[in-house]
């Protein structure tokens, strides 16, 4: 053993830029790895500590009135169920509320509760508190803070909407932020926050009560039946006590998925790209074993030569290249304890949920076999061609017949340029090199491309991430008062000079086969949807009979187009055709389209009251609504939608800005290094050719300039075979990718100026990589060859 060990030991010594080479790559490797795994493996887990330890119910129904008897005849029937473990109410207020995230306008259903009134199911934890006492205080999101840039002693405005009080604004003083799991996010259809005692009575008596409300949370016996619970009881909620008015209902897989889903996506996307560098790293072991090889042959001879055995020559290899990983990979683990808060708080902007980051050993253990054991395979694949040579042929070099190969570039009978020449001859005399080379920089450029990808489409051309998400992204939302008022103001909104397009559409929580609750779009005019993919198999209903419905819960009930689906509402149930699939994200995948007539076969008293408007340009949606506010008494209520959109899903573009960013830097590094890497082995292999040329006049210039050159093709092709993969590829990688999400056929555009950008910047970057190593050829001199 002891005899390995200073073999090993000396190949690293001889090597030391070359070891510290793969020592980088297999730290960035090693880095991505545990950054990816940690985030998989615990940040999920932790969300489940955090949900357990604010004792998260498994079910909430929101419910606005403020007869007691009604939410307590509702809770001792939820408690008569044999499924329910426990049930709770808990006051609140609750009013359709506007108010500011991030700059925009937010539209959504405002929970307010007293922050001294803390409940046993769904409790609360305070983030940070005002050391002082506050006025009018009001307790916001920890999301608000993270990612609203909202501090302690801010005012802040809620704007109260109901049908029986006119809009009013309420102003309050942020004391503090909170987190929670079920209330403090904007990716609900419901946001929670906490008033002071005082505060909380005063505006329940100043609005006399018309904002009291009741929050029921449920915890299950078995998590199993929560969806099918859920959907139970939503159902029977109206019928069984028409005095209450139900506002939401929602249940932790759903809550959870939701808000866990830029943790989920950013961590197949680090693990794949680590799996990218682990693939790089594999590959500059087998040409590092390969070139050390040739280059130690006589080393190798002698050592056989004196005793050395087959197998002590193999275990050195395998010895100096298993440390070097390990090395790197220690190195990584405290450098993913370092960036975990950082991801930890990436995540959090979404989230709005604190991450505590703990040490993994089952992510840790996962790693270093991700990137030992194929170190190992590779480098014992590689060791095989020591056996092969014996050792009177590695005296002599490994030459142990005459070289037939053609000579594709006689110097004597070409054309051109010397230095071109000869770096043509190089290039077709190292074929398996290359090839290994352009693999690599294919790898590095395909990863490039994808991250491109990712950025162009949600953070410079946002439409195509918001309309993939969403399905329908009308700018505007105008609301009627009743049946009549509606068709006028459709008619007014069409004769509009913004208007490129206005539809009846409305949205409603229904059941399918019996089993999943799910969002029901309801339109007679889906064909003028501003997203042509939405509907990405099939075709959108047409008759009463038919439906369209997600790809995703399709696929979990086993349905295609043609065959049917039944839908119920309220206890009536209605069998529908099934004639296209639609995608999107909005509750988690599970949506269906129907007609007007279509819905009123669950529902018969139906009427039409909300209009989606399209405008043909998008930035005119603030003037188209101050107009059609001004014209018109047939509006009740009216909002910006791609506000509403831009400020929720501004949120993405943030966390794929700066992935995309990290992703480009590493690219860059890992190129610099793994040519660095290569071309160090090449010019050590060619010192005696090198000083040959040095002493017959060749400027160290020229044979730099030789040797970059003998590399630019290699780097062209993998960068042109990179993009190439990309283009067709990226699409599908990203279609499978989101479709546990309801997104089954990603369409993001793929622009040839990025491709071009990608292309240029890699070649240019592996170019002049090449050039500056390969300057170290000034080093070489013919003084050298002969003391040597």
């Amino acid at each position: 053993m002891k005899s390995i060990l200073l073999l090993t030991r000396a190949n690293i010594r001889k090597n030391k830029g070359q070891s510290i080479s793969f020592i980088l790559i297999a730290f960035l490797a090693g880095l991505m790895l545990n950054l990816g795994l940690v985030t998989a493996i615990d940040y999920e887990k932790s969300f489940d500590k955090k949900a357990e330890s604010l004792c998260a119910p498994d079910i909430i129904f929101t419910l606005l009135g403020n007869q007691s008897i009604t939410t307590e005849e509702f809770r001792q029937l939820l408690l008569n169920d044999s499924r329910t473990s426990k049930a709770e109410t808990h006051p609140m207020l609750a009013a359709t509320c506007e108010f500011d995230f991030g700059g925009k306008t937010q539209r959504r259903i405002g929970l307010l509760f007293n922050e001294a009134d803390m409940p046993e199911l769904g409790q609360w934890r305070i983030t940070e508190k005002s050391a002082e006492p506050v006025e009018h205080a009001i307790y916001l999101p920890y999301l608000f803070q993270a990612n609203g840039e909202y501090q302690i002693g801010d005012s802040y405005v809620l704007t109260l909407d109901l049908p029986v009080i006119s809009k009013t604004d309420v102003t309050f003083t942020v004391a503090g932020f909170y987190e929670d799991i079920y209330l403090s996010t904007i990716n609900n259809t419901t946001t929670g926050f906490l008033l002071s005692e005082r505060e909380y009575e005063d505006l329940n008596n100043r609005f006399e009560g018309h904002l009291s409300g009741s929050v029921c949370s449920v915890a299950m016996k078995d998590a199993a039946e929560t969806e099918r619970f859920a959907t139970q009881y939503y159902q029977e909620l109206t019928q069984r006590m028409p005095e209450a008015l139900l506002l939401d209902s929602s249940h932790y897989a759903v809550l959870k998925s939701a808000r866990t889903i830029s943790s989920s996506i950013g961590a197949m996307l680090i693990v794949g790209f680590s799996l990218i560098l682990i693939i790089v790293s594999l590959v500059v072991v087998r040409f590092r074993i390969g070139n050390s090889i040739e280059e130690e042959m006589q080393s190798i001879g002698a050592l056989q030569a004196i005793g050395y055995t087959v197998r002590q020559i193999n275990s050195s290899f395998l010895l100096q290249f298993l440390l070097l990983a390990l090395i790197g990979f220690l190195l990584s683990i405290g450098a993913a304890f370092v960036l975990l808060p950082i991801l930890s708080l990436l995540f959090a902007i979404q989230t709005g949920i604190l991450w505590q980051v703990q040490f993994s050993a089952t992510a840790m253990l996962i790693a270093l076999l991700c990137l030992e054991f194929p170190v190992i395979v590779v480098s014992l694949c590689s060791l095989r061609r020591i056996k092969r040579i014996p050792p009177v042929t590695a005296m002599r070099f490994g030459v142990s017949t005459h070289s037939f190969r053609v000579n594709h570039f006689p110097l004597n009978r070409r054309r051109g340029s010397l230095t071109m020449l000869l770096a043509a001859k190089q290039l077709s005399l190292h074929v398996g090199r290359n090839f290994m080379i352009s693999l690599v920089i294919a790898g590095i450029t395909f990863t490039a491309v994808f991250a491109g990808v990712l950025y162009y489409n949600i953070s410079v051309k946002t439409e195509s991430f918001i309309t993939l998400a969403v399905g329908n992204t009308a700018q505007a939302r105008l609301e009627a008062p009743d049946a009549q008022a509606a068709e006028d103001l459709l008619q007014e909104a069409r004769a509009d000079d913004y208007v490129k397009a206005a539809i009846f559409y409305g949205e409603k929580l229904i059941t399918v086969e019996k089993e999943y609750e799910s969002y029901c779009y309801i339109s007679d005019e889906f064909d003028k949807v501003n997203y042509s993919s939405w509907n990405y198999e099939g075709r959108f209903p047409k008759y009463e009979n038919e439906v369209s419905m997600s790809g995703l819960l399709a696929k979990q009930l086993d349905k295609k187009v043609g065959e049917t689906i039944t839908l119920s509402l309220n206890n009536k149930e209605h069998d529908y055709l099934i004639t296209g699939l639609i995608q999107g994200s909005t509750y988690m995948g599970h949506d269906v389209a129907l007609t007007a007539d279509g819905y009123r076969k669950l529902e018969k008293e139906y009427l039409p009251l909300s209009i989606e408007v399209y405008l043909g340009n998008s930035n005119d949606t603030s003037a188209f609504l101050s107009k059609i506010q001004a014209s018109t008494e047939n509006l009740s209520v009216s909002f910006n939608k791609k506000e509403m959109l831009d400020s929720s899903l501004g949120i993405y573009q943030v966390i794929v800005r700066i992935l995309s960013q990290v992703i480009a830097l590493i690219t860059a590094s890992v190129i610099v290094l793994v040519l660095y890497l290569v071309i160090k082995t090449v010019l050590n292999r060619q010192k005696k050719e090198l000083a040959i040329q040095k002493a017959i006049g060749f400027t160290t210039c020229q044979l730099a300039f030789q040797n970059a050159g003998s590399f630019f093709p290699v780097i062209v092709s993998g960068t042109l075979a990179g993009c190439t993969l990309g283009y067709y590829v990226v699409n599908p990688f990203l279609s499978v990718l989101f479709s546990g999400i309801g997104i089954m056929m990603v369409n993001f555009e793929i622009p040839f100026s990025l491709l071009a950008a990608i292309f240029c910047m890699i070649s240019a970057v592996g170019f002049g990589t090449s050039f500056l190593v390969s300057t170290r050829i000034r080093k070489i001199t013919p003084y050298s060859l002969i003391s040597e």
